[in-house]
């Protein structure tokens, strides 16, 4: 967690802060008269009936405790246990631990009145709109949005080691927790297999096109994609970082974890974002016989090299 400098005048950015966060903790101990943490306990561990719920600090008391692991610092070594987190440090904005079935305790309580009036949960649970009328996508303490074609109240987080993700689906009267104990998991990945799972047009909008693809692009991202496949990204497609990255032996190891996917189907273009770094970040969804997955390219508008690339579940 950082200090995040907002310049902007009020009312014409969004943009999330863990800080905030830090200190409206430290404001409800002080208003309370009440440790964040014994606030914590009374006012929603106990109304929500959250009993394998505590603190960083209890960690050591905890039997059944997942261990966190990482990478190191670049995410780029071997998964190891991850440093402890000072408690202190984030505070407000996170330092709790917790159980799926915890989890679904506290959806289910805030949703229905017991921890804020069902007023407030509406405030929190429906997008804010900027001064000019535009809506962001988070209302007062959660994110909302429409996920493949379905209405969803959520919110992530991470700390070392551990990633989460906790969606609510309204209208479908569905929750999906996902809590994963390595920094290289992907908890929105294992969500929307789950969506798609259970409703069919969730999948059908996940693999429909999204608008705006550059069609002069388009079929470099599928060579790309064939060559990656097969193991044979030529090193003149990519920056020299990326030529380090993607090694021969590392193209090698990589074509024969995805030949288990079985031929690709379909690929179909998410969207593009221009960086303030001079590159463009293309977005593709490839189906393969077995399972779909994410493509990500970026793409150095000045020397037209490849300057990053990932291929991960779909998410």
């Amino acid at each position: 967690m950082s200090p995040v400098l907002c310049t902007s005048t009020p009312g014409t950015k969004w943009e999330y802060s863990n800080t905030n966060y830090w200190v409206l903790g430290h404001v409800v101990a002080t208003v309370s008269g009440m440790s964040w943490e014994d606030y914590v306990r009374t006012h929603i561990f106990s109304p929500a009936g959250m009993l394998h719920s505590g603190f960083v600090s209890d960690e050591p008391t905890f039997t059944d405790f997942a261990t966190p692991y990482w990478a190191g610092p670049k995410n780029d070594g071997p998964l190891e246990p991850a440093p402890v987190m000072l408690e202190a440090w984030p505070g407000g904005a996170g330092a709790i631990v917790s159980t799926v079935g915890d989890l679904a305790a506290w959806d289910t309580a805030l949703a229905s009145g017991k921890i804020v009036s069902h007023d407030d949960y509406a405030l929190m649970s429906a997008p804010a709109r900027l001064a000019d009328g535009k809506p962001t996508n988070y209302g007062m303490g959660l994110a909302a949005d429409e996920h493949e074609g379905h209405e969803r109240v959520a919110h992530g987080g991470g700390t070392n080691g551990s990633v989460t993700s906790n969606s609510t689906y309204p209208d479908d009267k569905l929750n999906i927790i996902v809590l994963e104990n390595s920094l290289r998991g992907d908890p929105n990945a294992i969500e929307s297999a789950v969506l798609e799972s259970i409703y069919p047009d969730a999948l059908a909008a996940a693999r429909s096109p999204a608008k705006g693809e550059d069609l002069n692009v388009r079929p470099r991202v599928v060579r790309l994609i064939d060559q990656l496949l097969s193991g044979t990204l030529p090193a003149s497609e990519l920056s020299p970082a990326m030529q380090q990255v993607l090694s021969p032996d590392q193209q090698k190891a990589s074509a024969a974890h995805f030949e288990t996917f079985g031929p690709p189907i379909a690929v179909i273009f998410k969207g593009s974002q221009e960086n303030a770094s001079g590159t463009t970040t293309y977005v593709y969804r490839i189906q393969f016989a077995h399972a779909d997955e994410t493509f990500v390219v970026v793409i150095d508008k000045t020397t037209g090299m490849v300057d990053g690339m990932t291929i991960r579940p779909a998410g």
